[in-house]
């Protein structure tokens, strides 16, 4: 069994309405399903927008979900009580974007990351101590840290400081929401490093949610693209950045600048923008932006179909 099962997941958020008209509903998930072994990375990419933050709030519970089931460990998560879905908050665990406004400027360090220690009550105070000052030299930091406020640290520190905080409980599955995207280059390597390292040495399980392919392909197993609220192809990083199916994936893979000058690019386009969620067209979601779509894409909605493990949602898969 997978750690974790998404079956059909939905997510609407009613918007507008009065005393004389019904709220227009927007479908930021429309029927997602995915599963993540224990101690693998799946990627999720997608462009802004299309959903990749909510599915992992709606995931974590952050968010209540329209309808579907999410399954973690055994455990079906949206039917368990408050006092059982506490406990289970142990194991999911999430990093934010901006290591900045995800810190309280006001408490220290060491109570930062010993937070969850404090209300799970877990261990003694002097055991929570010495688990906070492991914890910040496992990611890099040092014990002295403990008594200093997130301002007087760089961008790749706070971040280091969210990863202990989201390590402190010792949880089985972490979701690190763009961990990266905020941070320069030189400092994201050594975050990715760092998660890698901490992966394998706890057993970690990631789902990775990033607009940068090259950084999803350094930390994922599989890979999942997603459009306005939908996985349309879903397979292992190898298959997906050598074989994409889906134009949309390819387009996305197109848009990467070679490691070499004059090396030769794909010629996939990402034509326009994507629709709004409260736009979404008829038939296929991606057919206003396709470069191949045909007479079909405009009446036909095409579900994710696996050929073995590569699933692609799209009527010119086998072409």
């Amino acid at each position: 069994m997978s750690l974790l099962e998404v079956h059909d997941l939905t997510k609407n958020f009613p918007l507008g309405g009065s005393w004389f008209s019904k709220p227009t509903v927007l479908q930021a998930i429309r029927s997602v399903s995915l599963s993540i072994e224990a101690g693998e990375t799946l990627g999720l990419v997608g462009e802004s927008g299309c959903g990749k933050s909510t599915l992992a709030r709606c995931v974590l519970k952050l968010q209540e979900p329209t309808s579907g089931r999410i399954t973690f460990d055994g455990r079906d998560i949206l039917s368990l009580p408050e006092d059982e879905l506490r406990l289970a908050r142990r194991d999911m665990q999430i990093v934010f974007q901006d290591p900045y406004s995800s810190l309280n400027p006001r408490r220290r360090v060491g109570d930062i990351v010993r937070e969850g220690l404090d209300i799970h009550q877990i261990g003694t105070p002097n055991e929570r101590r010495e688990r906070v000052a492991q914890l910040l030299r496992e990611v890099g930091l040092k014990t002295s840290h403990m008594n200093s406020y997130p301002h007087e640290f760089s961008g790749g520190q706070r971040q280091r400081i969210v990863i202990a905080r989201a390590l402190a409980v010792g949880p089985k599955f972490i979701v690190a929401d763009e961990a990266v995207s905020a941070l320069d280059v030189s400092i994201q390597a050594q975050i990715l490093n760092l998660f890698l390292e901490l992966q394998r040495g706890m057993n970690l399980t990631y789902l990775f949610i990033s607009h940068n392919l090259h950084v999803v392909r350094h930390v994922s197993d599989r890979v999942a693209v997603m459009y306005l609220g939908r996985i349309v192809e879903l397979a292992s990083a190898e298959e997906i950045y050598s074989n994409p199916k889906h134009p949309y994936t390819q387009a996305l893979l197109s848009a990467i600048l070679p490691p070499e000058p004059g090396q030769a690019r794909s010629h996939a386009t990402l034509a326009g923008d994507m629709h709004s969620p409260l736009e979404v067209p008829m038939g296929c979601f991606y057919r206003t932006r396709c470069p191949v779509a045909m007479k079909e894409c405009a009446s036909e909605d095409p579900a994710l179909r696996f050929a073995g493990s590569h699933g692609v949602a799209c009527l010119r898969a086998d072409q």
